[in-house]
């Protein structure tokens, strides 16, 4: 639970496209970044170190910021176990989850939990694990779960997410990867060299006391299935019916295949890599 380079540069990022005003923080956040650094990133002459309230205040508008944990031992506002359903509770303009829902059990009720803060209108941004961060927490999240979980027939809209790496030898990373859409059922799979983290913002156009969340890909096939299996019906393959009636035709056949796909393989293995993957595109910040 903290505010780092990349934290920062996601406060930046949202200041340009909505309105802070009251905000809410999964986890009381604590500045990360050294001060030098936060003037350098927020652009400012002000010395900021401790907790994030007085940051947010000064250099990014907010009118009030409330913290949520399951302990008082930061200071928190509002003691409450995020594993269970949150009743009675406040609504606000913006929700921060930076380094918060990784370390929580139960997840689906986490998200049921930050939505219910969130105002309609309002919108809600993470900075949470994605790769090459097993053991920091109890989870790592995809680009898929936000996109699955933040669609339009959940009630959100206007979803983006950035992935960043955080290298340990390289602090200062002035530039993300955009994620694309999951609207043509294909899976958005990526490979890391480094810690990647995920920067999400998503904006809440309803309540829904019920979230629908299906994997994009198999939602499509599942929609469009009657039709895959009248295809294979339709167009049997004639080279595997000729093939079938010939034992040593198939096996090279089998032989050459293999070859192909291996070869295939290490290319897309090459090309699922941040740098060279056309699924996410490279933004400076």
């Amino acid at each position: 639970m903290g505010i780092g380079n990349h934290e920062l540069y996601f406060l930046k990022y949202l200041s340009r496209k909505i309105s802070f005003k009251s905000v809410a923080t999964i986890g009381r956040q604590l500045l990360v970044t050294q001060p030098g650094e936060i003037k350098k990133i927020v652009n400012t002459n002000q010395n900021y170190e401790g907790y994030c309230e007085v940051l947010l205040k000064e250099q990014f508008n907010a009118t009030s910021v409330d913290s949520y944990d399951f302990d008082d031992y930061e200071g928190a506002n509002y003691v409450f176990d995020f594993n269970k359903d949150l009743k009675d509770n406040k609504t606000y303009d913006l929700v921060l989850d930076f380094g918060s829902m990784e370390h929580i059990f139960n997840i689906p009720q986490v998200v049921k939990n930050i939505s219910k803060l969130t105002k309609i209108n309002g919108y809600i941004a993470h900075a949470n694990p994605a790769n090459n961060f097993c053991g920091h927490g109890l989870y790592q999240f995809s680009p898929e779960f936000y996109y699955s979980l933040y669609s339009e027939k959940n009630g959100f809209s206007d979803t983006e997410i950035f992935l960043a790496e955080y290298p340990d030898h390289k602090k200062d990373i002035n530039y993300w990867y955009k994620a694309e859409s999951l609207s043509d059922g294909k899976r958005k799979e990526f490979l890391s060299y480094y810690g990647v983290g995920s920067l999400v913002l998503t904006k809440k156009k309803m309540n829904k006391d019920i979230l629908d969340v299906i994997q994009s890909d198999y939602e499509v096939i599942y929609k469009n299935k009657d039709n895959q299996i009248k295809l294979k019906k339709e167009n049997p393959s004639k080279i595997k019916k000729f093939l079938k009636r010939f034992y040593v035709l198939r096996k090279i056949a089998s032989l050459i295949g293999q070859f192909k796909y291996n070869l295939k393989k290490k290319r897309n293995t090459k090309l699922r890599y941040l740098k060279n993957n056309k699924n996410f595109k490279k933004i400076d910040l």
